[in-house]
């Protein structure tokens, strides 16, 4: 066995020189063929390529030069437009005839820009007027460049330098350029008016063209490909394709003096050609993926191919003669697969010397592979296994899942609801259900939603008791909520006994249980009795309208819909009116701005007790709660506080309402809400007295003497109300403001009176009475005697 391989390598060596030698002279013959052949094809089509693409660049730079001389004629034709040339003498400060004026040149700019397809859209820079006209309003240039049109990367500056200093006929290359919002990339014509003047223009047309027109000049283009079109300074002005390419196709056009050239890129060989414009100092040049033009050139290629498959039928055939000469090497392969077949020893680890020795060790991996594949389904047949125990442990959660969905009416097919019935194994005996929801209450205890055993606790306590008049399926539905769903195996029911009434008895067994051994409190809803698949989610939503009842009933109660169903209240409409009168409304408010917690109490307790029948009806009961939550928001808008100033509101009252679920929690929270606004109000308006009585004695004192000066002005000033204010000045001074204001008055009549030569009429006038008759009436209230008579006296005592 030693010798085997030696003697392997010498047969090899045989084979592997009689191949080398027939490949060799197969594919020498050809290759010289088809080079022959080749060299001649491509030469003809370089000639051509080189020709055509010259015409096709030619063609291009024709077509736009039209098309530009056509726009530049048109600006022209704008410019001498009658309209146009009468607003340049407009200036900044426009009479109402030079505003129509410039609706005129409005349209002018519609009529030229509907007049040529090619252009987006047009607009004029008046420079005396310093306006901007488009063809839709007249705007100031910088509320116009910064709100309708602006150019990226450009300020308004520079933007208008632009305008201002580039000559007639000029343009902006292309670019990116924001209009009313949206984003375009368009180049920009410009033609200054007058036509002839180049260095202080009264106007400056702009015309818009859109890269999507400029592109449908150029179409054709591959899309490796790229034409650039640039100016005297080689300025980019429009380029479409491939940009990475210009820089080297600038730098070989300009060294080369020929019109059409191939240069070398990262992505192949490129067929550069130029063209120079007849009307502008541009320049048009394409570079087009030479690739491109092989297409052209099918005919050639066949011929060529035809050649090279004739070649190489030929060598096929010389290739065969020699094939069977070295014919005994593939005998070995033979034997060695028959040999691997009954020997299993392991194989010796060689280098592979040769071809036949890199086929047998090549051969010996499939087997080794072949192992590896069997190693391989045996581990996948293992977590296979185990996936089928996985879902066997989930089928529970998927149970639970579709008992849920049942319950919500997620289920609608009937032939859905019978595959997944024996999908998760549950039959149905009869079409007869009947909904039960077990609902926590909140703060009673611990309750998880992944703890199934509270599930199968309840499921094994129904059965247990309706076991064989119904079967029952739970599963958890909302935070706190277990859903379960009974069906009627019996029908007709037992005479003389009632299927709500036996759940209602169940229900309450298996609420004591829970509250006994899991310390929860739980409130059951129950819905009605109804048939078929649509009849479970009816009686799942009116299990949910039962457990809503809650908030009446009190918790960890057994709800059925059909006794809330049959409640009807006695009372007619106007003794349901749940709308708190708009007086005790007022009379609420009032207490509460006065602070008074007990009347405030004593009026809620009041107005509880004149709607009664809340009680029965949780639709009443909610609006009544709600109305009584308004007064109390209304009260606190009104006022102008904020829940977050009274330091005992560390919640939002919402929040604090919405949390509570029973009438007397509710009622609790807004008796908190109206006393806790109440204590705020009391120390307002002891901080409110403080701060306000040297205010309003000093304004008193500086107005006093002002004849419109009452208490209703006061209050304005100090925007408060009347009332308010006559109670503060009360409570800061102890007597009444008017009374206050009239004896200042007489205090100052009794300084003037002291002025023999002054009149009594002007006297009145001075200090705010109006009249004579008025500063009389008055005085004589507090000093006993007329002002007449007081400064008699006041003189006879002054004589003696």
């Amino acid at each position: 066995m030693r010798i085997l391989p030696e003697r392997k390598a010498e047969h090899s060596n045989k084979t592997f020189i009689g191949l080398l030698l027939s490949y060799m002279f197969i594919l020498a013959a050809t290759l010289i063929t088809g080079s022959i052949v080749y060299i001649n094809a491509s030469l003809i089509i370089r000639e051509q390529e080189h020709h055509a693409e010259s015409i096709r660049i030619k063609q291009i730079a024709s077509n736009i030069d039209a098309r530009f001389s056509e726009l530049y004629t048109m600006a022209k034709s704008a410019a001498m437009n009658q309209d146009i040339q009468n607003f340049l003498a407009v200036r900044a400060n426009m009479t109402e005839s030079q505003r129509f004026m410039a609706f005129n040149v409005i349209k002018a700019l519609r009529s030229h820009r509907n007049g040529n397809n090619f252009i987006e859209d047009m607009f004029v820079y008046f420079v005396n007027s310093d306006v901007v006209i488009n063809t839709n309003s007249m705007t100031q240039p910088s509320q116009f460049y910064n709100y309708i049109f602006s150019y990226a990367g450009m300020d308004y500056e520079t933007w208008r330098g632009e305008a201002l200093i580039n000559q007639s006929g000029s343009y902006l290359p292309l670019q990116d350029v924001r209009i009313t919002g949206r984003s375009e990339r368009l180049m920009t014509l410009m033609q200054r008016i007058p036509i002839t003047e180049s260095y202080s223009p009264s106007a400056v047309i702009f015309m818009l063209i859109s890269e999507e027109k400029l592109r449908g000049m150029v179409e054709g283009v591959p899309e490796d490909g790229a034409i650039f079109i640039v100016d005297e300074k080689e300025g980019l002005v429009f380029s479409f394709g491939n940009f990475m390419l210009m820089e080297s196709v600038l730098s070989q056009v300009e060294q080369s003096s020929s019109s059409v050239i191939s240069l070398s890129g990262s992505s192949g060989r490129f067929l550069v050609s130029s063209a120079d414009s007849a009307h502008n100092s541009w320049r048009y040049i394409s570079a087009i993926p030479e690739s491109t033009f092989v297409k052209d050139a099918y005919a050639i290629q066949f011929t060529a191919i035809g050649v090279l498959v004739a070649s190489l039928m030929i060598g096929v055939l010389m290739a065969v003669f020699f094939a069977r000469r070295s014919y005994s090497p593939i005998q070995q392969i033979l034997e060695l697969l028959r040999n691997q077949k009954r020997d299993s020893r392991p194989k010796p680890e060689l280098p592979y010397g040769n071809e036949l020795d890199f086929i047998k060790h090549s051969i010996a991996d499939v087997y080794e592979e072949n192992d590896m594949l069997a190693s391989t389904f045996e581990d996948m047949s293992k977590k296979n296994s185990e996936l089928m125990e996985s879902f066997a442990r989930n089928m529970n959660s998927l149970k639970n899942s579709f008992i849920s969905d049942l319950l919500r009416g997620r289920v609608k097919s009937q032939d859905s609801f019978e595959s997944l019935c024996l999908f998760h194994q549950i039959s149905f005996t009869s079409e007869i259900f009947i909904s039960l929801l077990f609902s926590e209450d909140q703060k009673s205890g611990d309750f998880s939603r992944n703890d199934g055993s509270l599930r199968f606790f309840i499921i094994s306590f129904l059965e247990e008791r309706l076991c064989p008049l119904a079967t029952a399926n739970a599963a958890e539905m909302d935070e706190g909520v277990i859903g379960v769903l009974i069906n009627r195996t019996k029908d007709p029911y037992p005479e003389g006994r009632s299927m709500i009434s036996d759940l209602q008895d169940v229900a309450s067994k298996v609420q004591q249980a829970i509250s006994n051994f899991r310390k929860i409190s739980m409130t059951v809803g129950i819905g009605g009795i109804h048939d078929g698949l649509a009849g479970i989610e009816a009686s799942c939503k009116e299990a949910f309208i039962a457990l809503d009842y809650r908030i009446v009933r009190g918790r960890g109660q057994v709800i059925a819909f059909d006794e809330i169903a049959g409640i009807k209240s006695k009372e007619d409409a106007s003794a349901r009116n749940i709308l708190v009168p708009a007086g005790v409304e007022m009379k609420l408010l009032n207490y509460v701005k006065s602070g008074d917690i007990e009347k405030c109490r004593q009026l809620l307790t009041s107005i509880l007790e004149e709607h009664k029948s809340w009680r029965n009806d949780i639709k009443y009961a909610k609006c009544l709660f709600f109305n009584q939550i308004c007064i109390a928001l209304k009260i606190l808008d009104e006022s102008g506080i904020r829940y977050s100033d009274m330091p005992e509101m560390d919640k939002d009252p919402l929040d604090i309402l919405l949390e509570s679920e029973s009438v007397e929690e509710i009622f609790d929270a807004i008796m908190f809400l109206f006393s806790a606004t109440c204590r705020h109000f009391r120390k307002s308006q002891e901080n409110c007295l403080q701060s306000h009585k040297n205010q309003i004695i000093n304004y008193i004192e500086e107005n006093f003497c002002n004849s419109e000066l009452c208490q209703t002005a006061i209050a304005e000033h100090f925007s408060i109300t009347p009332q308010y204010l006559s109670k503060l000045f009360r409570q800061a001074l102890g007597k009444n403001m008017v009374d206050y204001i009239n004896w200042r008055r007489v205090e100052k009549v009794k300084e003037l009176l002291a002025e023999p030569m002054r009149p009594i009429s002007e006297i009145s006038e001075m200090v705010g009475f109006g009249t004579v008759r008025n500063m009389d009436r008055v005085f004589k209230r507090y000093e006993g005697v007329t002002p007449g008579m007081f400064r008699s006296l006041v003189a006879s005592k002054e004589e003696k």
